[in-house]
């Protein structure tokens, strides 16, 4: 038994080595009719953006990752009713 314990806490500190919590990630969320191209060149536009006007240096410190939290899209109809049916803000109490 403490052998598969020991064997669960190397593997989980492999699994977890990538994580630098000092590092901030970044991600694009796209909005509706958003195709898959278009979220990844706007991650690259944001990561240049965050270069250019910080600087490489302080990207290369400070950011961990750019990415994409991309959201798919069921077309616009589809989008305006799924967003006009979810509430604007969920309150607080839904999560005590």
């Amino acid at each position: 038994m403490k052998n598969i314990f020991l064997l669960l806490i190397i593997l989980s500190s492999l699994v977890f080595s990538d994580i630098d919590e000092y590092r901030t990630d970044v991600y694009f969320g796209n909005g509706i009719l958003t195709s898959p191209d278009a979220s990844k060149s706007n991650t690259i536009l944001l990561r240049d953006s965050i270069i250019e006007k910080m600087g490489f240096n302080y990207f290369k410190k400070n950011i961990g990752k750019v990415d994409s939290a991309y959201n798919r899209t069921i077309g616009q109809l589809g989008d305006l009713f799924t967003r006009s049916t979810a509430p604007a803000v969920e309150p607080l109490s839904e999560y005590k």
